[in-house]
Formats: C-alpha cells, sequence, structure tokens
C-alpha cells in the first residue's frame, strides 16, 4: 500500500507540539476529522513517538454535565 499522506513528519511533528488533541492536529494539516484519519494520525504519533502529554483529556470536555446528578436522582424530578 503507497504511501498517499499529505503531510511530511516534520509538518505532523510541528502540529503535534501546538495542539491540544489529534482533532486539532487534523485541523492544522487541513485534514478532515473522520476516524480514518484520527487512525491515521495516532498511528504516526506513536511511531515518531511524539509527546502527546500536554494534550486535554478529551473525556473531561464532553461529558461535564451543568447538572448535577443528585438534582436529577429525585423523587419528583422533572428531568
Amino acid at each position: 500500500m503507497r504511501d498517499t499522506r499529505t503531510w511530511t513528519d516534520e509538518m505532523l511533528i510541528k502540529a503535534a507540539h501546538n495542539s491540544n488533541s489529534i482533532a486539532d492536529i487534523l485541523r492544522k494539516l487541513h485534514i478532515s476529522t473522520y476516524p480514518g484519519n484520527y487512525r491515521t494520525v495516532k498511528k504516526y504519533i506513536n511511531l515518531l513517538k511524539i509527546d502527546t502529554s500536554h494534550f486535554k483529556p478529551y473525556i473531561n470536555a464532553i461529558f461535564k454535565s451543568k447538572i448535577k446528578t443528585s438534582d436529577i436522582l429525585v423523587k419528583g424530578s422533572s428531568y
């Protein structure tokens, strides 16, 4: 299978150092955020041993609820 990347290893390294997530890297490289592209970039991050310790945890951004569970799970809750 041939390499059809539109970016170089150097471009990936620079984007990774200036990004907070893989999705952010994809946007900086002008690549769509489809799952296949995510997997490809993640594969090259691992192959090139690029440091991603500065990335922000994805789970916190998505599942941060504004309503407390204790306010929802009560008898007579209208939620």
